[in-house]
């Protein structure tokens, strides 16, 4: 018979409530509401996307949770004039894929133009390990393959002597 399961709906409600009021992360609301590790709540999430019982009911409140959160941050920051810091830097943390800073970064070579990779040719081709990854790869743009494997076993580098080294298909 297995175990019963910590998620229930006193565990839910503390560990929402640590999101929301408490303001600490995910990984620390799960802690203090009881819950093993983080990845105990992976899984109840992964479970709950599938719609098993009680995991739908938390991640359910889990996404309220933070969305109440983020809603009182951002209801925060309009109401704090020129303190708005505090809240958009916890948004920007918290949730960084919505609120974080992005930033475009472009490298250009000497004026203005293309950036130039000198590489040494002679000494790739000289190393039969790098030659044979060269030939690989080559071998995988030729084809359109993606993946090891996909040219077949005989197009694979082969391990030579010790097996640091490998070499390209003849």
């Amino acid at each position: 018979m297995a175990r019963p399961t910590k998620c229930t709906p006193e565990v839910i409600a503390e560990y929402c409530r640590c999101i929301v009021e408490d303001e600490v992360t995910l990984e620390s609301a799960a802690a203090l509401a009881g819950i093993d590790s983080y990845v105990t709540v992976l899984n109840w999430r992964k479970r709950g996307k599938e719609g098993e019982r009680p995991f739908a009911a938390f991640l359910r409140a889990e996404k309220r949770a933070i969305a109440e959160w983020q809603r009182d941050r951002i209801r925060e920051m309009k109401d704090a004039g020129p303190l708005w810091v505090r809240p958009a830097w916890q948004l920007e943390r918290r949730m960084p894929d919505d609120y974080g800073r992005r930033e475009k970064v472009e490298h250009t070579g000497d004026g203005g133009g293309p950036v130039k990779i000198e590489h040494g040719t002679a000494e790739i081709l000289a190393d039969p390990g790098l030659r044979a990854l060269a030939a690989e790869l080559v071998g995988r743009a030729s084809s359109g393959a993606t993946e090891p494997g996909e040219l077949g076993p005989e197009a694979e580098p082969r391990p030579v002597g010790d097996g640091a080294a490998t070499e390209a298909p003849e």
